[in-house]
């Protein structure tokens, strides 16, 4: 019989990569790749596929990308995006030599919650913030208690909102994690997606001021900036001396979608100029993920992984087992020799009949040492009955079950005993007997 010796290789081959290979998994980027940023998390979002993350549940300080909960609570409690709002008397006094982004909105003027919103997202305003806090709410605090119940939603576990504008608080705390979880809800919007990627902005002429044109803090979508790349479609950007520069991504190619949260980039300076390693950190990894990441089909159908041992079949003694159906995963370019399957089965034999495509075990789908997923194992072929053999080996286990019943030995263990008392009472009839026979003798042999 051929034996396939598949698993035992899979296996050792498992090890080996272990053992001797660099530690590396399916989505490591390559060197020139690098990453400046204390947190990231990036998905594929066609594939839900998670292909690259650092610390992506380490607190950290979230800074203006604090705004995409501010606007997605203000569009969620909003009916007219239309509406006239009246700034408010001391909307800038939280705001004073904060260095923080301003819109320089002024009290009494009156503005939509649209133009509040493209305010809040594209030069990130905070007074616009707290504009939309106390519309929306009538206080800062009560506006947060929504913006906490919102992230609960999420799921964000391990995100707490102390202010609508990102301003640092110690207490103001989120993950790379909770972020992407936010900004996948974000892309959910239209109308938020859209001025996430708007690149500037003219809020036209209010009660009391002319029109003024905004610029995006995001220069990734600006086409005049040395960081623009037409892939990006947005999101927000964030920073603050404890946070350090931070930048949530949306971006698109031929069909592939990314969201991107890099963290905590450290702000530098190089001859008096911002270095803006969230800009050159997000554009790394994106590039890679679309020039050698892929979408395929990563396992043969055909190919047998395991075979099991098959009895009361004429025509063959074992079953050779295959993935069930084809499986695709987000991998990189060139990877076919680097995907492995490690099987899974329990049975060491089974007895026919087998039907073809019988799930008989499942395997986990390995690539370059990481674990994208797991397949069901299903017999390739059909192994048909023998009539005769489970015949027999119905008597013979038959036979074995009578002798092996504990029932069964209860009429041997009385017939034993029957024989015995039998044998027993025979003898001492017999011994009685030549006794008698031995008197009478004796008497005889007396009277002569």
């Amino acid at each position: 019989m051929k034996k396939y010796k598949i698993s035992i290789i899979l296996c050792f081959l498992v090890v080996f990569a272990t053992l001797f290979t660099p530690t590396a998994s399916a989505y490591t980027p390559p060197p020139e790749v690098e990453v400046h940023a204390g947190s990231v998390y990036m998905v594929n979002l066609e594939t839900n596929t998670v292909v690259y993350q650092k610390n992506a549940t380490a607190s950290i300080y979230p800074a203006s990308v604090t705004k995409l909960m501010t606007a997605l609570v203000a569009l969620e409690q909003t009916p007219d995006l239309t509406k006239t709002i009246t700034v408010y008397d001391d909307v800038v006094d939280d705001l004073w030599n904060t260095g923080a982004a301003s819109a320089w909105l002024k009290p009494g003027e009156q503005v939509t919650m649209e133009q509040l919103l493209n305010l809040l997202l594209i030069p990130s305003a905070c007074d616009a913030a707290n504009v939309i806090a106390i519309e929306v709410s009538g206080s800062v605090e009560g506006f947060v208690a929504l913006m906490n119940q919102k992230a609960a939603q999420l799921g964000m576990k391990n995100t707490v909102y102390v202010n609508p504008h990102g301003l640092h608080d110690d207490r103001q705390v989120t993950t790379a994690y909770d972020l992407y979880l936010l900004a996948k809800e974000i892309i959910q919007h239209p109308e938020l997606t859209k001025i996430c990627s708007t690149v500037t902005y003219t809020l036209p002429k209010t009660n009391m001021s002319d029109e003024r044109t905004y610029t995006t803090t995001n220069y990734m979508i600006n086409p005049s900036s040395s960081w623009y790349y037409k892939r990006v479609q947005g999101l927000k950007t964030g920073y603050t001396d404890a946070a350090g520069r931070n930048l949530v991504s949306l971006a698109e190619k031929d069909g592939q979608r990314y969201l991107s949260v890099v963290m905590n980039c450290p702000a530098e300076k190089l001859n008096g100029y911002d270095v803006h390693k969230e800009f050159d950190t997000t554009y790394d990894l994106l590039y890679w993920a679309f020039t050698e990441l892929e979408y395929k089909n990563v396992i043969n159908t055909t190919q047998p992984v395991e075979e099991i041992k098959v009895t009361l079949c004429d025509e063959t003694d074992y079953v050779k087992l295959v993935p069930e159906k084809e499986f695709f995963a987000m991998v990189p370019k060139q990877s076919q020799d680097n995907v492995i399957l490690v099987p899974h089965v329990t049975a060491t034999t089974l007895e026919a009949p087998i039907e073809k495509g019988a799930v008989l075990g499942t395997a986990t789908v390995m690539c370059a040492g990481e674990e994208i997923g797991t397949v069901n194992l299903v017999a390739q072929t059909a192994c048909e009955r023998d009539t005769g053999s489970y015949l027999w080996d119905r008597t013979k286990k038959g036979v074995m079950a009578v002798l092996s019943s504990p029932w069964f030995y209860v009429p041997v263990l009385l017939l034993l005993s029957a024989i015995i008392v039998l044998v027993v009472w025979n003898i001492r009839v017999n011994q009685r007997r030549r006794r008698l026979w031995q008197s009478k003798v004796r008497k005889n042999n007396d009277d002569r």
